[in-house]
């Protein structure tokens, strides 16, 4: 058994409280996110320390290894997810407690990472705070990473330390590579996956081997733990959801946990004191029941407050309900289960009275409380999410509320015989009329041109794909949505190049995005930079900004599309909203929730108003273009988000099917000529 050390207790304080702070929406601690990295740094740490002098003695069991992070993980895991099956039922929609079902049994499974990971749009996207086990995915990373590694080390041991030292040390750095490549190219996968966050548990382990020295001057051991101190809490005041991570950024909060680990081993400092005192140690004992607590807690409130961003009021009262059952849940639930039969003692430090679970007993629990909660979870998949639990005029909020066809459909379509078409009935080869080019917004008012289109006799073909602005020249984005932006653009021009007859290229986007870079005030997630492909615009010049880029890439765009007989529609920017309609209409309806005041003409106009003067001049200079407001003609004065129990948004800013009909077909219909 390894011996206790009150600093390290210290330091998972240290890496819980900006984690929940973060989580509860304290703007100042916007890189709290951090706090999960120094969290691998300990695991890793800790579990080498254990294996490693087994393998040394030859007494190394993997089923007592299996059986000890049992003891540690499963009880608190179990209770949690068992009290958030109870809050789903009572507050999910059935389609949210499908998903949370699912969620439940990738967390049994320990691949809730890569669950989240194919499933969600990000772990810093506003729709992620609403996944009550978002959180679990770290767990599924280290358990992931302890699947291979106990035997890994053990026969790395096999031939001396210094062997199994080189080996974690290569491993390591092939992680940290690996996520230093992927971070900019696919930042979700490398965010949630074990192969680019294994590096950070490495590092702890390599520690645990003997890496670095054991003894150090009393001057050093000051001087060099408040640097370490420095390199976790820094991060925490200047990271955001902006940051690229877990590439290099990573880095300083590994390194600071590592240094601060190495240092406690060989002797004592201001900063290990100060984590080794009982108001640190604390929280550092409850923190895995904080982390496991914080965040269902947290999800639910924005369930019930209808968005991502709490009041001060629910966010501070979910951090105390939070620290209380954390408090709860380690002193009820954690402790005892981690106490071994006649030993009075966890597999730490010393717990009180001779008492405890046997092996047997923790596995029939283990296998015990999957199998009871995978089966509930069986069934809410097998009945749907359970509708009948919701009432029938929230269900049908829900049912207005869905994305539509073409963004569930048609993003990247971009094959001949892949082709979204929308319309007059038509079949491929047939000849097509209308071609229209966007964004998620573009697929959002495809309804609209498909109503439209079709009372005009006209076929069309839809060419969309996320965060893709429809402009030839102009560069945006990560790698992987640069490279996906290009392909949008290219496909649609080679197709209008090869379609003889065609009557109208549309053009639409989420155009103050694109112009202004940032979204609305308050609205989370990140900017949307864009600039000129030198390859396209060679005298552009360096670091050219959104709006400029815009002006000059448009006209380039419409003469890339020119042909004759085509005529240009440029829709216009529409009303951007703020706040979620149908998760405000929902809450208004479940629970009495006042709705949020519609936006007015006014602070739309606002917003939009560089757009609309760079759409416009675009429109003016060609004879062949037209503009069509949407704004002006929508807000009299103030933008409409809903009509009864009908949502026209099925978020912030995407109308629903039912929105783009009603709001947006009669403003195409007098620039649609059938035949």
């Amino acid at each position: 058994m390894i011996t206790y050390r009150s600093d390290i207790d210290g330091l998972r304080s240290v890496a819980v409280v900006p984690v929940v702070l973060n989580h509860a929406g304290l703007p100042w601690l916007s890189g709290g996110f951090i706090g999960v990295d120094v969290f691998f740094v300990i695991s890793g740490f800790l579990i080498t320390s254990i294996i490693a002098p087994e393998c040394a003695a030859g007494q190394f069991s993997l089923l007592r290894f299996y059986e000890r992070r049992a003891r540690r993980i499963l009880p608190a895991l179990f209770f949690v997810v068992a009290v958030s099956f109870f809050a789903a039922t009572v507050m999910l929609l059935p389609d949210a407690f499908v998903g949370f079902a699912g969620s439940v049994l990738a967390t049994l499974g320990f691949v809730s990472n890569i669950w989240f990971w194919s499933t969600s749009t990000g772990y810093f996207a506003p729709a992620a705070d609403l996944l009550p086990l978002l959180h679990t995915w770290s767990l599924a990373v280290e358990e992931q990473f302890y699947i291979f590694y106990p035997l890994l080390l053990a026969l790395l041991l096999r031939w001396g330390r210094q062997t199994a030292i080189l080996g974690i040390a290569a491993l390591s750095l092939l992680s940290l590579g690996l996520a230093v490549w992927a971070t900019p190219r696919m930042p979700a996968a490398s965010f949630y996956l074990l192969p680019t966050r294994a590096w950070e548990l490495g590092f702890g382990a390599l520690l645990a081997l003997g890496v670095g020295p054991r003894r150090m001057h009393r001057g050093a051991r000051e001087t060099l733990s408040v640097i370490a101190l420095a390199a976790i809490l820094l991060p925490v005041f200047l990271y955001s959801a902006d940051t690229a991570f877990p590439g290099l950024a990573a880095l300083p909060p590994v390194l600071g946990s590592a240094l601060l680990i190495l240092i406690g081993a060989t002797g004592s400092s201001a900063v290990h004191r100060t984590l080794g005192s009982r108001a640190f140690v604390a929280v550092g004992l409850i923190s895995y029941s904080l982390y496991l607590w914080h965040w269902p807690v947290l999800a639910f409130l924005r369930v019930y407050s209808a968005g991502p961003d709490l009041p001060a009021t629910l966010a501070i009262a979910a951090v105390c309900l939070s620290t209380l059952m954390a408090y709860l849940s380690w002193r009820y639930i954690e402790r005892p289960f981690r106490i071994r039969p006649g030993t009075g003692r966890a597999t730490g430090k010393a717990t009180g009275k001779p008492r405890g679970y046997s092996q047997g007993a923790i596995a029939r629990f283990s296998l015990g409380g999957a199998v009871a909660i995978g089966v509930v979870a069986g069934l809410v998949l097998v009945g749907n999410g359970w509708p009948s639990r919701v009432q029938e005029d929230v269900l049908a909020v829900a049912r207005t509320a869905q994305p539509t066809r073409f963004r569930q459909n048609c993003m990247r379509q971009y094959a001949p015989e892949d082709i979204c078409r929308f319309g007059a009935p038509s079949n491929p080869g047939d000849p097509v009329d209308l071609v229209l080019i966007g964004d998620s917004h573009a697929a959002a008012v495809a309804d609209a041109f498909d109503l439209a289109a079709r009372e005009a006799g006209l076929s069309g073909v839809f060419f969309g794909n996320v965060s893709c602005a429809p402009l030839v020249g102009v560069v945006t984005g990560t790698i992987d949505q640069r490279e996906n932006c290009r392909q949008l653009m290219q496909a649609a021009v080679a197709f209008t190049e090869n379609t003889p007859g065609l009557r109208y290229v549309a053009l639409v986007a989420r155009w103050p995005v694109v112009v202004e870079r940032d979204l609305l005030p308050g609205e989370r997630g990140k900017p949307f930079p864009i600039r000129l492909d030198t390859d396209v615009f060679p005298d552009a010049p360096v670091g050219t900004t959104n709006a400029p880029a815009v002006t000059a890439a448009l006209p380039r765009t419409l003469e890339a599309f020119a042909a004759p007989g085509v005529e240009f529609l440029l829709l216009g920017p529409i009303p951007e909203i703020g706040w979620n309609v149908p998760d405000h209409l929902i809450a208004h309806l479940r629970w009495g929730n006042p709705m949020p005041a519609d936006p007015d003409i006014s602070s739309v106009l606002v917003r939009q108003s560089r757009a609309i003067d760079i759409l416009e001049a675009a429109s003016a200079a060609r004879p062949d273009t037209t503009y069509i407001p949407v704004a002006d003609e929508l807000c009299k004065p103030d933008c409409p988000t809903h009509e009864g129990g009908t949502a026209f948004y099925w978020d912030d800013d995407h109308l629903t099917p039912v929105g783009a009909e009603r709001l947006i077909a009669p403003l195409l219909r007098p620039h649609l000529a059938g035949d």
